[in-house]
């Protein structure tokens, strides 16, 4: 039995007829269980919408932990189910989401019976499941306990770290560039330097950024503001053989100038800073002054002031001069009614 399983060994490694090596039986069956588990992975990443869809797959587990399992969605946190059968936390969502009663349903693990569905009925179906769980996730977050939960994974480091080199592995924030659907794909947010990049796992780009919306990353600061950064920003600084770039090169070109002056030379930061006034600019500048009210138009001295401040009230309005205090029939020694006799003393002087 020996030689029998050794003759056969040595002929399946004997070369074939036509001169090809002949297959090794164990690296076979290796490739065909490599080829068998790719499959199994293709079939549950199609079936988008698993367990509740299918008759026969046996209600185990729930649509929700299926989908929270699924790689690329350790961004998500699980929403309650109380929060889901809220109708004012579901408000205008059925305008926008196709199916809406039915991915509902399917969500809060209700009896659906998809059996009249089509083919292309089922896919619109597992679109409108994760496009409302995702509006639905966009709006618990924002949420005292939404916001909580998403800070034990920002504690964690579940949404992975800044890949900026300065800011040294600083942990970031799941958002999205627009709150509307089918618009951006899921970005993260440093805290440090605040700054938008790609998630580094192309696994990420399968979920929407309408599921983060806008708001998140800089509420969730907001609320926790022990974790914003307190480590100071440095800035790259480009330098060719160990000296600064000039601001006023090509190469800060289209970048603004108070951030070329800043990476650039120091020199360059004077041009960038306003000219400082002189005494021409500021004679230039003054108010004119106005002129005198004494006879043959002579300048006014220093002490002739029109409006002092004896001469104005408590809330700041200027008091009522000499002349007008008269012409209201009044004198300064209290003497009333004399307006009349100096008008005629002024015509018996004019006629002498």
């Amino acid at each position: 039995p020996m030689a029998a399983c050794g003759s056969a060994a040595a002929t399946a490694r004997a070369p074939a007829s036509n001169g090809a090596p002949a297959a090794d039986p164990a690296r076979v069956a290796r490739r065909g269980r490599r080829r068998r588990r790719g499959s199994e992975r293709s079939r549950a990443s199609s079936n988008t919408v698993p367990s509740v869809m299918t008759e026969d797959s046996g209600a185990d587990m729930s649509w929700l932990e299926v989908y929270l399992g699924q790689a690329g969605h350790e961004f998500f946190c699980e929403v309650p189910k109380g929060f889901m059968k809220d109708a004012f936390n579901l408000t205008g969502l059925s305008a926008v989401v196709p199916f809406f009663d039915t991915a509902l349903d399917i969500i809060l693990e209700k009896q659906v019976d998809l059996s009249s569905f089509t083919e292309e009925h089922r896919g619109l179906v597992d679109f409108a499941c994760r496009a409302l769980y995702g509006l639905i996730h966009a709006r618990y977050i924002v949420t005292t306990p939404g916001l909580t939960a998403m800070r034990d994974k920002f504690t964690n480091t579940d949404f992975g770290r800044c890949p900026r080199v300065h800011c040294l592995g600083h942990p970031v924030l799941p958002m999205g560039l627009s709150d509307q659907l089918q618009q951006h794909k899921v970005n993260i947010f440093c805290p440090h330097c605040l700054e938008v990049y790609t998630p580094r796992s192309s696994r990420h780009n399968r979920v929407d950024g309408a599921a983060f919306g806008t708001t998140f990353a800089h509420l969730f600061l907001v609320s926790f503001p022990y974790h914003v950064s307190t480590k100071p920003h440095k800035a790259y600084v480009p330098k060719i053989f160990g000296f600064r770039i000039s601001s006023q090169s090509a190469y800060h070109r289209g970048r603004d100038p108070l951030e070329a002056a800043s990476s650039g030379d120091v020199a360059a930061t004077a041009i960038t800073a306003p000219a400082p006034a002189t005494a021409a600019a500021v004679a230039a500048a003054a108010p004119p002054l106005r002129p005198s009210s004494s006879a043959g138009g002579a300048k006014r001295r220093p002490s002739q002031r029109s409006e002092t401040a004896a001469d104005c009230d408590v809330s700041g309005n200027a008091a009522p001069s000499r002349g007008r205090r008269a012409a209201n029939g009044g004198t300064r020694g209290g003497r009333g009614g004399g307006g009349a006799d100096d008008d005629d003393d002024d015509d018996d002087d004019d006629d002498d």
